[in-house]
């Protein structure tokens, strides 16, 4: 298997469709949810974009032979982010505190 990735968009080494899942990983939630970094956010937009890029990089799709280890951890790993990211978006308090994190004025935990 080459390290490119092949016409027709077959997943190859973790990537899919010329996206990687470490491209999904090194984003923050709001980029990897395609969306402004900002409190207000459409969260059925937010939805709608979890749903394509989980029908991407679901583990279920990575399960054959033909992919190897990596490739199916690479996967998960981008799977549970964006599962975490959608929770976290979806959560008025969730969404503030990290934010807030992101700019570097996170709470402290007795602040909370």
């Amino acid at each position: 298997i080459s390290n490119r990735i092949h016409r027709g968009n077959i997943p190859v080494q973790g990537c899919i469709r010329r996206f990687c899942a470490s491209d999904v990983k090194s984003k923050g939630y709001f980029d990897a949810l395609g969306s402004e970094f900002r409190f207000d956010v459409d969260i059925k937009q937010l939805e709608q974009k979890h749903k394509s890029l989980q029908q991407l990089f679901h583990p279920d799709r990575f399960v054959s032979q033909q992919n190897s280890e990596s490739t199916r951890k690479n996967a998960a790993d981008s799977s549970a982010f964006l599962n975490v990211a959608l929770d976290v978006l979806r959560s008025p308090s969730k969404r503030a505190s990290y934010m807030l994190e992101q700019i570097g004025a996170g709470l402290e935990e007795n602040e909370e």
